[in-house]
């Protein structure tokens, strides 16, 4: 019997075990537990059969090759063999201590084949034969950025470091092992993962998969949300499991970082929240969790025009415990306007005081935006810089569940449009058009627009000719009724805004596509996420158009520049709006390799990208 087979037939009243090693830190595992050790190392432990013997303390030394250990005592024996095959290293090791009140204290020293010691001491319910499996992983070089809070610019840093990296041949990657946001993308794999990791891969010019992004959590209500596994609907986390309940989720998320390691030279992880979240960090998988497990060095990164990004900095260092504070390594303030020389003594201070070196600090970046991950940055354009005389003003409606706002990035990036997220009655009513984004949740945000008036509102534009566009979520709204027995909590049958002549089922496969279309002689590209079915005509890409009111189950439509361009035309005419698109302006995907080359210009002239590099290796 192998060591897999062997833990497979462990026996079910085992007893969690808990590993303290060199004294520093104390990790509760189940059947079997990965320890991350130095240098590479990586220990597994299982308990697999009940012992009855009793002795006392073994060493046990481990050498390349075969190996034997074997304890005696006055009244019996146990004997473990080990055998190095394939590069794997296992070591068999038993040992007793007094049996107290059912317990049994184990102890061993192992002495691995780099000359490394580890001492494991092991407190099992009962006594049971222990085995340490040890192997030596490949050399891993990353990099772990943090943030003192979400929207610090972890996403923005990642970005600009891939880029500026990959620019110097570097073979660099992007990695988020947990993404909680219901902005996402469909890669060309079929799979789905966040908007952020998509561009983060686009500016290292690597082909975006799941393996960038394995775990993604879509908020569906304030207390359960929606899994995403390496790309793959996988059931829901309700409240009260976040904490508890995700230990399946942390090993998918460290087989794909090992992937992807094994694949480039340099991989550039992003944390979520911020890593002072200590009431979270027994089960943490994607800020120190991950860094403790791979050894990464983790970067921490401010946002001083928030205010309070020197104490945040302090506070996140004094927070976390002795072992995660050894991996905080530098930190990066973000989005400073103004004299820098004034922020210096803050910045000596905190370094004196953390012993974290300042990498630098980067400037507020003008006509910058990313997308977006966090609720906290949808529709947070900044001001247009363009001077066309003739506007045309356009009022995404914010639900509570909004979902892939970024299909409206484009319409803010073309000139002369001007986007407001809002959920103001007279701003719906006077714009040249209103879009009703994607939702989470459908039926939901469906009864807070009708509760909201936003509802009746859009009513009236129909009435009255002005352009209205629902994509995904917010086209379903427009239908005639919605049946969803998957999305909704409530469930059922309900009607909808009967402003398009269309259905909706929600079935319980996810439909997750890259469809391509024509219209009006325009190549259109987009993606499907969605379980609603709708029944339609695509007279309209993706979906169907009533006169004024047009709907379209695809995301991402607008980034077609010749399409989006020719539609907006006649969502000038409708609207009476003497906008015309500015035919000698950058499209959109050249608009944003631009804005990704001025985020790592920006990493160059200011950050100590070198220092980091360093880091990492």
């Amino acid at each position: 019997m192998d060591v897999l087979e062997a833990l497979a037939t462990a026996p079910p009243h085992f007893a969690d075990v808990g590993v303290s090693l060199g004294g520093r830190r104390r990790i509760q595992g189940g059947r079997e537990h990965p320890l991350q050790l130095a240098d590479g190392l990586l220990a597994q432990v299982g308990v697999i059969q009940d012992l009855d013997a009793k002795g006392s303390r073994d060493d046990v030394g481990g050498l390349p090759g075969s190996h034997e250990v074997a304890r005696h005592d006055g009244d019996s024996a146990v004997h473990a063999v080990g055998e190095e095959a394939g590069g794997l290293l296992c070591l068999g090791a038993a040992e007793v201590g007094e049996f107290g009140m059912g317990d049994l204290a184990l102890e061993a020293t192992l002495n691995v084949p780099d000359g490394l010691a580890v001492a494991d001491e092991v407190e099992l319910e009962r006594a049971h034969r222990l085995i340490v499996r040890m192997r030596k992983l490949r050399e891993v070089s990353g990099l772990l950025v943090t943030g003192t809070s979400s929207d610090a610019g972890k996403s923005l840093v990642v970005t600009a470091l891939c880029r500026l990296w990959s620019r110097q041949g570097i073979r660099v990657a992007p990695f988020k092992a947990q993404n909680m946001s219901n902005n996402s993308m469909v890669c060309r794999d079929g799979s789905e993962i966040g908007r952020a990791q998509y561009l983060q891969a686009q500016a290292a010019r690597v082909e975006p998969t799941s393996v960038h992004n394995p775990v993604l959590l879509k908020p569906g209500s304030d207390r359960r949300a929606f899994v995403v596994v390496r790309g793959r609907p996988a059931g829901q986390l309700v409240a009260g499991e976040y904490a508890t309940g995700r230990r399946h989720l942390a090993e998918a998320a460290f087989a794909a970082f090992e992937e992807l390691s094994a694949s480039v030279d340099l991989v550039v992880a992003e944390g979520a929240g911020s890593p002072a979240e200590v009431n979270l960090r027994s089960g943490d998988y994607v800020n120190l969790g991950l860094a403790q497990r791979f050894s990464l060095p983790a970067l921490i990164v401010a946002d001083i025009d928030r205010g309070g990004a020197l104490a945040a900095l302090f506070g996140t260092w004094g927070l976390v415990d002795d072992s995660d504070r050894a991996l905080l390594r530098a930190y990066v303030i973000n989005k400073f306007r103004g004299d820098e020389s004034v922020l210096t003594p803050g910045l000596d201070m905190v370094t004196e005081r953390t012993g974290m070196p300042c990498a630098g600090v980067l400037p507020w970046l003008e006509d910058v935006w990313l997308d977006s991950e966090d609720a906290l940055s949808i529709g947070r354009w900044r001001p247009s810089s363009d001077t066309s005389g003739n506007r045309l003003s356009v009022a995404v409606v914010r639900f509570p569940r909004t979902s892939n706002a970024t299909d409206v990035d484009a319409l803010a990036a073309e000139p002369g449009v001007d986007v407001r997220v809002t959920t103001d009655l007279d701003v719906c009513r006077e714009a040249d058009l209103v879009v009703l984004p994607g939702s989470r949740a459908t039926v939901s945000d469906l009864e807070w627009l009708r509760s909201s008036g936003v509802a009746d509102v859009v009513a009236w534009r129909a009435s009255q000719g002005r352009p209205v566009l629902g994509i995904c979520g917010g086209y379903e709204m427009l239908a005639q009724w919605i049946d969803d027995p998957v999305e909704s909590e409530q469930g059922g049958r309900v009607p909808g805004l009967a402003l398009l002549p269309t259905t909706v089922t929600f079935l319980p496969e996810k439909v997750l596509a890259r469809p391509t279309d024509e219209w009006r002689g325009h190549a259109v590209e987009g993606y499907e996420i969605h379980h609603g079915v709708v029944s339609d005509d695509r007279a309209f890409p993706g979906g169907t158009a009533s006169d004024s009111v047009w709907g379209t189950i695809w995301h991402g439509t607008l980034e077609c520049d010749d399409f989006r361009r020719a539609w907006l035309t006649e969502v000038a005419a409708a609207a009476g709006s003497s906008w015309r698109p500015d035919a000698t302006a950058l499209g959109f995907a050249e608009r944003r390799e631009t804005m990704i080359d001025a985020l790592a210009d920006a990493v160059d002239e200011h950050l100590d990208h070198q220092l980091l590099l360093e880091l990492t290796r």
